[in-house]
Formats: C-alpha cells, structure tokens, sequence
C-alpha cells in the first residue's frame, strides 16, 4: 500500500525477490557448511594439543631417572 509499484511492476520484483531469496538461502548453507568445518577443525585442533602435551610430558626431566631411583622416592 505505501509502495508506489504498479501491478504491472509486480512482475518485475517478482524474479529479484526469488532471486534475492534463493541467495539468502544460499549463504545460510555455506555458513552452516562453515560452522561444521570451524567445529570439525577445532575438535582436530584439541586433539593435536593433548598429543603435544603428552610428548612433552614424555620429554619431562622425571622421566630420565633410573626406575631404582623413582621406586626409592615413591
């Protein structure tokens, strides 16, 4: 009503709004395709980081002492 389209005009929103909506649907699917790749590479990310903590963990100075020695400490 506030609009000063014609009927006539109707026909050529028509398309740009099909058009216009196809897109929006579009880019809401690559970024939920995004958010998996986000979620899938902070999960490998983690992952990573508890194997670096256990290799560091294995580099401890700990580690170096004869098992005679640990077994008198502990």
């Amino acid at each position: 009503l506030r609009s000063s389209i014609g009927f006539q005009d109707q026909d050529v929103v028509k398309p740009l709004l099909s058009d216009a909506e196809k897109d929006l649907a579009d880019y809401n699917t690559e970024i939920a395709r995004s958010n998996t790749a986000i979620s899938t590479l902070k999960y490998k990310r983690t992952l990573l980081e508890r194997y670096l903590t256990n290799c560091r963990s294995l580099l401890s100075p700990i580690r170096r002492l004869p098992p005679e020695i640990l077994t008198l400490i502990f």
